[in-house]
């Protein structure tokens, strides 16, 4: 899949749409590839220059947390908005639906142009939110993934970057203004433990998507549907006590929080692989801002 976007329009017209097919013609032995049109800032501007109808395979559009919101809060108040764009993205837009990129604040300005403003040296760009590397940062992207994923309606979210300030681990041997953004060379960041922890699953389904105080994820194997793995996060400030679903028996359960936090960003391969905590349990206490994964089966009968 191809998204096109257009440098000097807010979303992709059927110009750019058309040169793109034109040049992007596959062999006769390959698929003919999927042509997506839309825009690099959020549903607003989609909505307010939509692609022709007819021009691409799907539409695509950002997410990102509304400028002014700015308080975590704020933050964790936005996953039901994510949700509604998704739901009108289907309604005014053919074809399928793409996400990109999902990211805690915005990564361009519409109508700024295509030149970045100027930052001091000794400042983070506007692009960049600290809690990239943070528990919260995790939290964030566990509760998104969970709202967007409410029904099959979506082909695809791009989340962040890879590394770096908008990634998920840093990439520099040198970190760059290490005492605003605080990394380590070689570190992951904690939302490395929702990406790692998803991946190799092919199924989901949402748990708790309404509450306000945790938002979880159920998601299977297809090749293994009795594997069951459940990923919740604490969205409050306070240690919060869950009770699990009677139908979910686990066995092993894995949790991130402010106290392995930093081991993990340091050895990820160590707490993926040894921090596992065999049994059974129907209640499950997470302290703040904290993400745990519970391994399991489904009970029968």
């Amino acid at each position: 899949a191809w998204l096109i976007l257009a440098e000097e329009d807010e979303a992709t017209g059927a110009r750019c749409a058309g040169l793109a097919r034109e040049f992007l013609k596959p062999s006769p032995q390959a698929d003919r590839p999927l042509i997506f049109a839309g825009t690099d800032a959020g549903f607003v501007e989609l909505n307010r220059d939509r692609p022709e109808r007819g021009v691409a395979d799907g539409v695509s559009w950002a997410i990102h947390p509304p400028l002014d919101a700015g308080d975590n809060l704020s933050l964790l108040e936005t996953f039901a908005g994510q949700w509604q764009t998704v739901l009108s993205a289907r309604e005014l837009c053919e074809g399928r639906l793409m996400v990109s990129p999902l990211t805690l604040r915005a990564r361009i300005t519409p109508g700024a142009g295509t030149i970045p403003t100027a930052v001091p040296p000794d400042e983070l760009p506007p692009e960049v939110d600290v809690r990239q590397m943070s528990l919260f940062g995790a939290v964030w992207t566990l509760g998104s993934i969970a709202s967007l994923s409410r029904k099959p309606l979506l082909r695809s979210v791009t989340c962040f970057e890879t590394t770096g300030w908008l990634g998920v681990m840093e990439w520099s041997d040198r970190p760059r203004l290490a005492p605003r953004f605080v990394s380590r060379p070689g570190w992951v960041f904690p939302m490395y433990f929702v990406f790692a922890l998803l991946a190799g699953h092919d199924e989901c389904r949402p748990w708790a998507v309404d509450r306000s105080d945790h938002a979880g994820l159920f998601i299977r194997r297809g090749a293994a549907p009795e594997a069951v793995r459940l990923l919740v996060a604490n969205c409050t400030r306070d240690v919060l006590e869950l009770t699990l679903p009677t139908w979910f028996k686990t066995e092993r359960t894995l949790v991130l929080d402010h106290t392995n936090a930093v081991a993990f960003m340091r050895e990820p391969e160590a707490l993926l692989g040894r921090g596992w905590v065999a049994g059974e349990r129907n209640q499950l206490a997470l302290e703040p801002y904290a993400v745990a994964a519970l391994d399991g089966i489904e009970r029968r009968g």
